[in-house]
C-alpha cells in the first residue's frame, strides 16, 4: 500500500477540521476475500470517504467539496510547520461504525444511486464483520437490520458485470432465496469468477445463508475499485 498526501477537510456544518489520508495504490498480497464482496489484507486499506464530525456529529463526505487544503507528512516533501499546524487543529477523520452507516442512510446523505449503493454495502459489511467475529448476531434486532439492509440492496442493485451478479446471488442466498440465487449465478461465465461462483453454488445447495470467506488463490481474483 502506498499513501500520498494528507488532505484537510472542513465540516460543512460547524467548520471543524478533520484529516484524511490519500491512498495512491494497494495490492492483494495475503488478502482475504469474502462472499459479500469485501476484501481485507495487510497491504490493503480502503480510503475513508465519509465521516462523522467529532464536534457536531454531522455526517459528511470527504470529497473535494469539503476539502480546504492538503500537505505532505514526509518532511522531505512537505513543510513540517504546516503539518504540525493542521495536526493541532484536527484529528484523523473517524470511520463510520454500524450506527454511523445507519445514520448516513436514514439522513439520505447520498446524492445518487452509486453513493446509496456504497452506503448500503458498507453497512452490510460492518454487520457481516460482526457475525464473522462472533458467529452469531448480537440480537434479533441486529438480525432484522441485516435482512432489511440486504432487501434494500436488492432493490437498488442493477447487475451488469459478473461481480455484480455474484453479489446479487449472495444477497438472495442471505435471504434464503436459493432458486433466485442459482439463476443469478447462471449469468456468470467469466473465468475469473467461476471459482467463487462454484463455492457460492455449494453454499446455496446446502441452504447456508451466512457470509463466508472464499478459499480462492489470489491470482483468481482481481481488485475491482469501482
Amino acid at each position: 500500500m502506498l499513501t500520498g498526501s494528507t488532505i484537510v477537510y472542513q465540516c460543512p456544518k460547524c467548520g471543524q477540521l478533520v484529516l484524511g489520508q490519500s491512498i495512491l495504490s494497494v495490492n492483494d498480497i495475503k488478502a482475504k476475500y469474502y462472499s459479500d464482496g469485501r476484501m481485507e489484507g495487510p497491504y490493503f486499506c480502503e480510503q475513508n470517504s465519509i465521516t462523522e464530525c467529532p464536534a457536531c456529529s454531522k455526517v459528511f463526505w470527504l470529497d473535494p467539496k469539503n476539502q480546504v487544503d492538503e500537505f505532505h507528512e514526509d518532511y522531505d516533501r512537505g513543510d513540517p510547520q504546516i503539518a504540525n499546524h493542521y495536526h493541532s487543529l484536527g484529528d484523523w477523520a473517524p470511520r463510520l461504525d454500524i450506527q454511523g452507516w445507519r445514520r448516513a442512510i436514514s439522513e439520505k446523505v447520498f446524492g445518487n444511486l452509486k453513493e446509496e449503493l456504497f452506503l448500503q454495502k458498507s453497512l452490510l459489511w460492518e454487520l457481516n464483520k460482526y457475525f464473522l467475529k462472533h458467529c452469531e448476531w448480537e440480537s434479533s434486532e441486529q438480525l432484522k437490520l441485516w435482512e432489511d439492509t440486504i432487501q434494500d440492496l436488492l432493490l437498488i442493485i442493477q447487475p451488469q458485470r459478473p461481480q455484480e451478479y455474484l453479489l446479487k446471488a449472495e444477497l438472495q442466498r442471505n435471504l434464503g432465496q436459493f432458486e433466485q440465487a442459482l439463476e443469478s449465478l447462471d449469468k456468470i461465465t467469466d473465468q475469473d469468477y467461476l471459482a467463487k461462483a462454484y463455492q457460492l453454488h455449494q453454499r446455496i445447495l446446502a441452504q447456508d445463508r451466512w457470509v463466508f470467506r472464499f478459499q480462492v488463490p489470489s491470482w483468481l481474483w482481481f481488485l475491482d475499485s469501482e
